[in-house]
């Protein structure tokens, strides 16, 4: 791209598109867009595809596909993905989360394997790790929400038609989320509580999940904490509440158009179990799809590879055109079925 600086105001005219004095935005050229920053003095950029190139549907689908099982929703539609087993048709975003980092690779994500991985360290030292949700952090959340109305409930002048029934589905979502914590079966909070008593013990469950020294001692062995059934160590307690639903790395490697990398996903069921894997489709048929939609990814790690070229397919045809031949470059990364990189 060319871009010529406007006297009048020192602003950029690159394509038919505008950027600041700073240099920094995106610009769209050809159905791509750019993000454009300022480097030492000179304007520096990057491109991000603005559509599939190949077909999501059908013969070519496989085409426009990047990634592994669970990378679903990622650019195709979810049939066309889980019929293929496979990922992504657009692996390369930019970040929701740190809009004002003025050069693109800090702010850029590599999504695959189910996270975000970020650019910035996979070209510095060629691997990176991401986390996903944790357990403990997504229950309170929820379980918030839930309080907040009761809360309300109790508080209208009047008493709603319903009100036992309503404050019983409240507490029911903190019971949901306390197995999403511990698995299912393992902690019972007993029936609702009177609509008197019933925020005080939301709260102290909230108190619970509120540090990590708090969900020790609501957790200890023969102590008298709301998640007593549990039974864990201090130690154990700990680690489960630093719990994230999944952990996963990848290595990559570069080489002229194409990009390439293996990756390592661990996932758990919940806050108490271990991470590990479970390459592929679950037996039961749920796709992964679904069960983020009902909560966590459950046992659904995997390990494989993935590759995608930063030219498109346009540009192919054109190399074929003018010289004959279209060509890739690219190198080896693996993973083991123990998930050890290569």
């Amino acid at each position: 791209l060319t871009a010529m600086t406007r006297e009048a105001d020192d602003m950029y005219d690159v394509n038919g598109s505008t950027l600041p004095a700073s240099g920094m935005g995106d610009v769209t050229v050809d159905g791509a867009m750019y993000h454009v920053w300022m480097d030492d003095g000179s304007l520096m950029g990057a491109r991000f595809d603005a559509a599939i190139h190949a077909d999501s549907k059908g013969d070519n689908a496989a085409e426009a596909l990047v990634g592994l099982v669970g990378d679903l929703a990622r650019g195709v539609d979810a049939d066309t993905a889980t019929a293929l087993n496979t990922g992504s048709a657009m692996p390369m975003v930019l970040s929701e989360d740190d809009e004002e980092t003025a050069a693109n690779e800090l702010r850029t994500m590599l999504k695959v394997g189910g996270h975000d991985f970020p650019l910035a360290e996979l070209l510095g030292s060629g691997m990176a790790t991401a986390t996903g949700d944790n357990f403990v952090s997504d229950a309170r959340k929820i379980m918030m929400k839930a309080r907040g109305d009761a809360v309300a409930l109790l508080a209208l002048d009047e008493e709603p038609a319903g009100l036992s029934g309503l404050l019983t589905a409240a507490w029911g979502r903190f019971q949901t989320q306390v197995d999403n914590v511990f698995g299912s079966g393992k902690v019972d909070l007993g029936t609702r509580p009177h609509e008197d008593n019933v925020v005080e013990e939301m709260d102290d469950i909230l108190d619970a999940l509120s540090s990590g020294s708090a969900f020790a001692a609501a957790t200890a062995k023969d102590g008298k904490g709301v998640f007593k059934a549990a039974e864990l160590s201090e130690a154990d307690a700990l680690t489960a509440f630093d719990a994230t639903d999944s952990e996963g790395t990848t290595i990559f490697g570069s080489t002229g158009v194409t990009r390439y990398g293996a990756i390592s996903t661990k996932t758990r069921g919940n806050a108490i179990e271990k991470l590990g894997y479970n390459a592929g489709a679950p037996a039961d048929g749920v796709t992964l799809t679904n069960r983020i939609g009902n909560g966590h990814a459950g046992e659904m790690g995997m390990v494989g590879a993935f590759s995608y070229s930063t030219s498109d397919d346009v540009q192919r045809v054109w190399d074929i055109q003018t010289s004959g031949s279209a060509y890739y470059e690219g190198g080896t990364t693996a993973v083991s079925g123990k998930g050890v990189l290569y």
